[in-house]
């Protein structure tokens, strides 16, 4: 109790010398109490920032480099997520017409799915990257941890980490995957259109960003997989031309033999 006393009496002790010369200032330029704390509070950060730059850094040089390391997986990992949360719900309002509450719900459940699947990728790369700049694998977990791009070993969700579950997915879970991803754009679609027409540069977007999306699933989710590049190249392909259209098939049969609707 009397250490951590005595590690908050220089604090203390400044806070006070603090307000009692914003008193005195205050008073010698006739000026409001909390704005002359305010200011020389900022004045005194800046000064405290200023000569922290001046200070030798006394940090080992591999600690300099897995600090450095870990601020950049910060803003090429985390970074983006931010953007991809919200994304969804942006571009809905400004490219489509649709009544709240439901479509912005959905879009919002679509920017979280993209930016988990944004983390489970590019926190793997930023795995390897690490390793490659001489972070030990504990070290790599230890320093992720405490900037919040890792999960803690074992936890549930440090299993959907790309790698986890990449390793074990055969060509033809891949290609159910791939389905599953164009069945649930195209719901979306529909559910946010509500029936009405979209606009061409819409329309065209609709219909070709499925085919993109279930080639590059094909191709990232089997490539652990011993295949030919011709053989991987034809599995792609076909994957990209088919999925779509197995799930157009199925959102249009429950359309019209559960929903009665073909429109």
């Amino acid at each position: 109790m009397i250490r951590k006393l005595r590690t908050f009496l220089p604090l203390l002790g400044g806070i006070l010398a603090l307000s009692i010369a914003a008193a005195m200032l205050s008073r010698w330029l006739d000026a409001p109490y909390r704005t002359t704390l305010l200011g020389m509070m900022l004045a005194a950060y800046a000064l405290l920032h200023v000569w922290r730059l001046f200070q030798p850094d006394l940090r080992s040089e591999r600690k300099k480099t897995n600090d450095r390391v870990t601020r950049t997986g910060q803003l090429l990992v985390n970074g983006p997520v931010a953007a991809l949360l919200v994304g969804p719900v942006l571009v809905m309002q400004a490219f489509f017409a649709v009544e709240p509450p439901l479509p912005q719900f959905a879009a919002l459940g679509a920017g979280f799915v993209l930016a988990w699947c944004w983390w489970s990728l590019a926190v793997h790369r930023w795995r390897i990257w690490a390793r490659a700049k001489g972070m030990s694998a504990a070290e790599v977990q230890r320093y992720g941890e405490a900037a919040r791009l890792l999960w803690p070993r074992g936890h549930f969700f440090e299993r959907t980490e790309w790698e986890r579950w990449t390793m074990q997915t055969s060509p033809m879970k891949a290609f159910g995957i791939a389905t599953l991803a164009a069945l649930a754009w195209f719901t979306g679609v529909v559910l946010l259109l509500g029936g009405a027409e979209p606009s061409p540069a819409a329309h065209i977007a609709v219909v070709a960003l499925p085919f993109i999306l279930c080639g590059a699933l094909q191709y990232l989710l089997s490539r652990t997989a011993q295949l030919t590049r011709l053989r991987r190249g034809i599995q792609v392909i076909v994957a990209a031309l088919l999925a779509p259209t197995i799930a157009t098939s199925v959102l249009w049969f429950v359309m019209v033999f559960v929903f009665g609707r073909a429109e």
